[in-house]
């Protein structure tokens, strides 16, 4: 038997959504407030997405073979931010590969559009990228760790 949901308070549904409204301009307003010297200047600003293959938007084609795609959750994350911050730009460092805890921190997995980071880690790319981009980055998403589950 399946038992529909219902609010304990009636009419609280809106309420949440209001909640759920302000707290994500708040998020926004961050930012915003951090970054105002680059919104006025439409200098870019950056979100950076760290991780294993979701941050890179994996998803397998019609044979079943992975392939980065533009419909991740970095991608819808940044569609809704470029809501308040136009000139947002995505710029993807996760691994498509199976990425674990430690090979973001030691190396030996992914390569970088600059070529290797300089010991071949995410970790190190990330830094790289964020001292490079410092004051420009507004965003930072990091997901990992779904990789050192799949030996178990």
């Amino acid at each position: 038997m399946v038992a529909r949901a219902r609010w304990l308070v009636p009419g609280c549904r809106p309420v949440l959504v209001v909640v759920v409204a302000v707290a994500l301009l708040g998020l926004a307003a961050g930012p915003v407030g951090a970054a105002s010297d680059q919104v006025r200047g439409h200098r870019p600003l950056y979100y950076l997405a760290l991780g294993d293959s979701l941050s890179r938007g994996v998803q397998p084609d019609a044979a079943g073979q992975n392939h980065p795609t533009d419909q991740g959750y970095a991608d819808d994350l940044a569609k809704v931010a470029r809501l308040v911050l136009p000139q947002l730009q995505l710029v993807k460092r996760g691994c498509e590969t199976e990425e674990t805890t430690a090979s973001m921190i030691n190396g030996g997995r992914c390569t970088y559009p600059n070529g290797p980071a300089p010991d071949g880690a995410q970790l190190a790319e990330a830094e790289a990228f964020l001292r490079a981009h410092r004051g420009s980055t507004v965003l930072v998403t990091l997901d990992i760790g779904a990789n050192d589950l799949s030996r178990c």
